[in-house]
């Protein structure tokens, strides 16, 4: 593919639908901080999501395991995300595959709601059904901890799905829950791509081919997502875009830090950063494994510590579609942009 100038690249991203698989927006908003302008701190506000011409993505809650009442946190998580977006006149929340729509003249800015990790989900599918009537439309089965019904990437034990996993991994497709399979361990997707009625995604990873992390995706299983009619998120993240990078940071992670951007400065500064050629090849790795329809935005914003250069937050999308000039044609770049995931939440949402 490739084809494109950096000039013409900056046009299709100003006329395309920009739509980003993954954000942690929901934590700083629970924390009080401004839907509007954040002042420079984390990575996505309106104000620069406007400037980086970010038109929707999937707001992802996230509520700590180790904490008590997994389940009412994760609801009171949902309820305050929603209310916060749906009392905001330029956001609009998508409960239905018809909400996604892509009209120019309608400029808010398309919210999914999601749950990063079913820790709420314990030993019985109710929970399920309480927190979709809340508004969750996507669900990452688990985070770095395994769940009781599901297994995550990184950790010893690979048993994939449990009956109750299985059970409620359909449950979820009848009633229109995006399954997501980032943080989740390799028998767990092998078993979720045997249930797969609709697509399926992994929201934000690295391609495994390059960066051999187990949080990484695999090829073989690039291709079983694309077999659902899904799609694969391309992480921004530095630590999921090179394995040495990863593991230079393992220091820092035994540090206390006062807050996420304390984190983020000792990174620079001890760690370093990367290009934005790094994205660029795990972009290239996967159109070469799966093509250009099965992959798009997964970023990881404000869920993280280290961009690659280039790309210090939302809006500096549009420099990232510059570099993929190399890599994608007029036709891919806005299917890698935003089309690739509308396509997959009018197919997976109710």
């Amino acid at each position: 593919m490739g084809g494109l100038t950096p000039e013409s690249a900056r046009r299709i991203h100003a006329d395309s639908f920009v739509f980003d698989g993954h954000n942690d927006l929901a934590g700083p908003l629970s924390r009080g901080e401004s839907l509007d302008d954040r002042a420079g701190r984390g990575h996505l506000d309106l104000r620069r999501m406007r400037e980086g011409g970010f038109d929707g993505g999937i707001f992802a809650v996230f509520i700590d395991p180790a904490e008590e009442d997994p389940l009412g946190r994760t609801l009171a998580g949902v309820q305050h995300l929603r209310a916060t977006l749906e009392a905001h006149p330029e956001f609009r929340v998508v409960l239905s595959g018809s909400d996604m729509v892509t009209d120019p003249d309608d400029r808010r800015i398309a919210a999914v709601i999601g749950v990063e990790g079913g820790y709420a989900i314990e030993d019985d599918l109710a929970p399920v059904d309480q927190l979709f009537d809340a508004g969750m439309r996507c669900l990452t089965l688990t985070w770095n901890d395994p769940t009781a019904w599901a297994d995550a990437s990184g950790t010893e034990r690979d048993e994939g799905l449990t009956d109750l996993g299985r059970r409620l991994v359909d449950r979820l497709q009848r009633l229109g829950v995006l399954v997501d399979l980032s943080h989740a361990s390799d028998g767990t997707a092998s078993d979720v791509f045997e249930r797969a009625d609709r697509p399926v995604v992994s929201s934000h990873a690295g391609m495994r081919g390059l960066a051999p992390l187990p949080r990484n995706i695999s090829d073989h299983h690039l291709e079983a997502i694309a077999e659902t009619g899904g799609l694969t998120g391309i992480s921004l993240f530095n630590g999921h875009l090179d394995a040495d990078f990863e593991e230079r940071c393992t220091p820092l992670r035994a540090r206390e830090f006062s807050d996420t951007e304390e984190l983020a400065r000792a990174v620079r500064a001890e760690v370093g950063t990367l290009p934005m050629s790094a994205v660029v090849n795990h972009v290239r790795h996967a159109i070469r494994i799966v093509g250009p329809e099965h992959i798009g935005l997964g970023s990881d914003f404000d869920g993280m510590w280290a961009l690659p250069d280039g790309l210090e937050d939302v809006s500096r999308l549009p420099d990232l579609s510059a570099a993929l000039a190399t890599v994608f044609d007029a036709t891919g770049l806005p299917a890698f942009l935003g089309a690739n995931w509308v396509r997959v939440l009018r197919a997976a949402l109710p």
